[in-house]
C-alpha cells in the first residue's frame, strides 16, 4: 500500500454533512496535507533514463550510508554549496571529485583534492569507471564508493 493511500485510510478528512458523499475525482490528499503539514508531490527518487544509469553506494567506515543515482555530471565533496553528493568527513575535500558520463560510459576526475582518489586501490587523476569499481576518497579507505551500472 502506498504511503499516500495509507494516510488517506487512517487520517480523518474533513467532516461531511449527513448525506454528503465523495464526489468522483475528489482529491482527499488536500485535506491530509493541510492537517499534517506535508506535501505529496510526486517526485522521483531516481533519475529514469533509457539505456545505462550509473549509481554509487557510499560507505563511511564500512557502513553503507546512501545510494545515489548519477546525473550526467555529479560533483562529490564536503561542501554542500559546491557538491551534489555531500560527504561530511574530514578526509573529503570541499569539492573532491566529479563523476561524469559520455554516452553510456562513466568517468571520474579528481578535482585537485588534498587526499586524492583511488580506483581499485590505484591513485588516479581521471579514469573511466567500470561496473563494480571501488573508489576511495583518500588512501585510508574510510570513505568508499562502490560504482555500478543499472540498465
Amino acid at each position: 500500500m502506498k504511503f499516500k493511500s495509507l494516510l488517506t485510510k487512517f487520517i480523518p478528512g474533513k467532516k461531511k454533512s449527513p448525506g454528503e458523499q465523495d464526489r468522483p475525482g475528489e482529491d482527499k490528499t488536500e485535506v491530509i496535507e493541510h492537517e499534517i503539514g506535508i506535501s505529496f508531490d510526486q517526485r522521483q527518487t531516481r533519475i529514469e533514463a533509457s539505456g545505462v544509469v550509473g549509481e554509487i553506494d557510499v560507505y563511511v567506515n564500512d557502513e553503507k550510508i546512501n545510494i545515489h543515482t548519477l546525473a550526467p555530471v555529479t560533483r562529490i565533496g564536503r561542501d554542500p554549496g559546491q557538491s551534489d553528493i555531500v560527504i561530511s568527513e574530514l578526509i573529503v575535500s570541499k569539492l573532491h571529485c566529479t563523476i561524469f558520463s559520455q554516452g553510456e560510459r562513466f568517468f571520474i576526475k579528481d578535482n585537485d583534492s588534498t587526499n586524492g582518489i583511488y580506483v581499485n586501490h590505484e591513485k588516479v587523476t581521471e579514469q573511466e569507471l567500470k561496473n563494480g569499481d571501488t573508489i576511495l576518497l583518500g588512501k585510508k579507505g574510510t570513505v568508499r564508493l562502490h560504482f555500478h551500472l543499472r540498465r
